[in-house]
């Protein structure tokens, strides 16, 4: 993951998001039964 990257985990879904002074930024949403690091890595196989 990208530094400065958090998630907040709600029911199956992990968000994640980052912020700066004014704004929060989803980055993204995904479901727990995916690959994140395949998400993050680009490599997504769909």
């Amino acid at each position: 993951m990208a530094p400065g990257l958090r998630a907040h985990f709600h029911k199956n879904y992990a968000i994640y998001y980052t912020f700066n002074e004014t704004e929060l930024i989803i980055v993204h949403v995904v479901h727990s039964a995916r690959d994140i690091r395949a998400i993050f890595s680009g490599d997504i196989g769909e």
